[in-house]
């Protein structure tokens, strides 16, 4: 979120309706950094609240992760998919998959509280992402 801060202060977001894909991005490469140096980067361990080593998810979430992404239907996994991890807008999405980018982002809305009800994530959960 610092780094993400830092951005949009300094003027560097250029699509600020598409803040929450800019947000998964910037998250994604900087977990993607970490998992490749390991090490928890002291400059930014002092400024949290609480460091990033205990932050780190560890296998168990990841594996439940992984089991809750299989438990959803091909279409929504599709949908998923290609939203966070492939950083499509819906309207990129729906041309994929020859839908309309509402019905996108209903799939993907009920989707994602599939995911959240089977990590054991409650209505807290869906307030923050909200």
């Amino acid at each position: 979120m610092l780094v993400v801060l830092a951005k949009l202060r300094g003027g560097e977001v250029r699509e600020p309706e598409r803040i929450g894909s800019f947000v998964l991005g910037t998250a994604r490469l900087v977990a993607r950094e970490l998992s490749r140096t390991r090490e928890v980067p002291t400059e930014l361990d002092e400024e949290l609240p609480c460091p990033l080593a205990e932050t780190r998810p560890d296998t168990l979430e990841l594996q439940r992760l992984g089991e809750c992404l299989k438990s959803l239907a091909e279409r929504e996994r599709t949908v998923v998919s290609l939203t966070f991890f492939h950083e499509q807008s819906a309207a990129e999405v729906g041309d994929a998959l020859g839908r309309q980018p509402g019905n996108v982002r209903v799939t993907r809305h009920r989707a994602l509280a599939r995911m959240r009800s089977c990590m054991g994530l409650g209505a807290e959960a869906a307030e923050v992402t909200a």
